[in-house]
């Protein structure tokens, strides 16, 4: 078995801490990770805890009864980035309008029906402002298909609302998704 990275939790063929990555920001992150994603080969949300400040990464399925996430709930104001068009709040007119007022981001993290799952069963995210991105952006990820063409990754997602919010370039930031999918790439290539 191949040994992980202690700080990365990546083999040494994906391992992306010789990068030297660092990033400081005020922009408090939650990312509510589904508990099958915490193994996923990718795995985004734990490249951005690793170069971002302020992400905590809760695993699991149904955070009602979450002890931290709560303390933070009853302490805090926070609001929820979440892709449903219908019911969510433009991200971007938000902070355009100097009206996104919030301590705490929360994303959820899993596959289209996964984060759907944590979102219905999470009965204290229900009260929370919903908010979606309604950017452009294309993921730079190739080695996976979004599930619709302008859906982000995680970490994509932590890097576009930290730039927004903050009102500065992160595109450095980049560097370990593309070294990781580079990687992969050549890896299948060769």
């Amino acid at each position: 078995m191949a040994t992980l990275c202690h700080s990365c939790e990546r083999n040494h063929f994906t391992c992306y801490c010789h990068l030297n990555i660092a990033i400081t920001n005020k922009t408090k992150i939650i990312i509510l990770r589904h508990i099958n994603e915490k193994k996923h080969f990718f795995n985004t949300a734990k490249i951005a805890q690793n170069i971002f400040e302020n992400i905590e990464i809760f695993d699991g399925e149904e955070f009602s009864k979450h002890q931290r996430l709560n303390h933070i709930l009853t302490k805090h104001k926070a609001a929820i980035i979440y892709y449903i068009d219908q019911i969510s709040s433009s991200f971007e007119k938000s902070i355009h309008n100097n009206s996104f007022k919030y301590d705490y981001l929360i994303l959820l993290d899993g596959t289209w029906k996964k984060t759907y799952k944590i979102y219905q069963l999470s009965k204290n995210l229900h009260s929370l402002p919903l908010y979606a991105i309604n950017s452009k952006v294309k993921s730079i990820i190739s080695v996976r298909k979004p599930p619709k063409e302008f859906y982000l990754s995680t970490f994509e997602t932590v890097k576009y609302c930290i730039e927004k919010i903050e009102k500065r370039s992160l595109n450095h930031s980049l560097l370990p998704i593309k070294y990781i999918q580079d990687q992969i790439l050549s890896k299948k290539k060769g």
